[in-house]
């Protein structure tokens, strides 16, 4: 009798206990990105051109840059001209996209070196002040200008792995100024409002490229 009460309680609490053994359990430090070698969000260079001005006051000279999600999560996006159904079909497009320009700061040991390197008054030699001018690209160092922000917004989604192409005008990437991206991810968007910190993606000018130095 006791042998088949035994038998019995096995049988019962053999699956329960297979179960609990093949349950996955999330590990400590896992590294959610795809490209092990790569962050997970970054922006890559991707060209230069003529780019069609989107306000009056920009140039028609572009950079294109790509947006990265290395992510095994979706991204959400504040775009303009995608009507909502960008990757929809899986194609690519390029999406007009929303940033903000900001200088970069200038460390003090760089700021010590400019500052030695400019003559005094009545300083003679063979590199005037007017000549090194003349020599620098007339995107060494610009103004900081305003950047471009939603007015009439298309939230799209930017799946796990995908990236996306945008322009920006060439002077907002001058040697001096860099520009950032606002995201978030799919899963802290509560019914279309994000509640969480601000998630930022930075491009600096004088990583583009053929850039002066």
């Amino acid at each position: 009798m006791m042998n088949k009460i035994a038998l019995i309680l096995l049988l019962i609490t053999f699956p329960v206990l297979n179960l609990g053994q093949t349950r996955k359990t999330p590990r400590k430090g896992q590294d959610f990105r795809i490209s092990k070698s790569h962050p997970t969000v970054y922006l890559t260079f991707d060209r230069t051109g003529k780019r069609e001005p989107e306000h009056v006051d920009e140039s028609d000279e572009g950079i294109w840059l790509r947006f990265h999600n290395n992510t095994q999560w979706p991204i959400l996006l504040d775009v303009h001209g995608a009507g909502g159904t960008v990757f929809s079909r899986g194609d690519e497009h390029e999406i007009g996209m929303f940033y903000g320009v900001e200088k970069i700061p200038v460390p003090r040991s760089r700021l010590t070196i400019l500052q030695s390197y400019i003559p005094n008054p009545g300083e003679t030699g063979n590199r005037k002040p007017e000549a090194a001018k003349t020599e620098e690209s007339k995107y060494h160092d610009c103004e900081l200008r305003s950047g471009n922000w939603c007015h009439v917004c298309s939230r799209i989604q930017l799946g796990a792995g995908k990236s996306l192409l945008f322009s920006v005008p060439r002077e907002t990437l001058c040697d001096n100024l860099m520009i950032y991206i606002v995201y978030s991810y799919k899963w802290e968007d509560h019914n279309g409002e994000t509640l969480e910190p601000e998630h930022r993606i930075y491009f600096y000018g004088n990583h583009v490229p053929g850039q002066s130095r």
